[in-house]
């Protein structure tokens, strides 16, 4: 039985951001809004993935 865990690789998950020019999509763990600097910063084991401007982002979410 540990043999079928020590093999299982969990996926991260992944982010979708649309904005006026692209779509990005990014594996992150983790994802925060700074309200005070408008950015929106996506994380994975404590470092930055990716950084956008609030006014620049349409939208994003989050693809489990």
């Amino acid at each position: 039985m540990n043999d079928i865990l020590d093999t299982l690789n969990f996926m991260k998950p992944t982010y979708v951001v649309k904005t006026d020019k692209n779509v990005c999509r990014i594996q992150a763990s983790t994802c925060s809004i700074d309200t005070d600097l408008k950015v929106i910063c996506f994380y994975d084991k404590g470092s930055v993935q990716a950084m956008f401007r609030v006014d620049d982002v349409k939208t994003f979410y989050k693809i489990i």
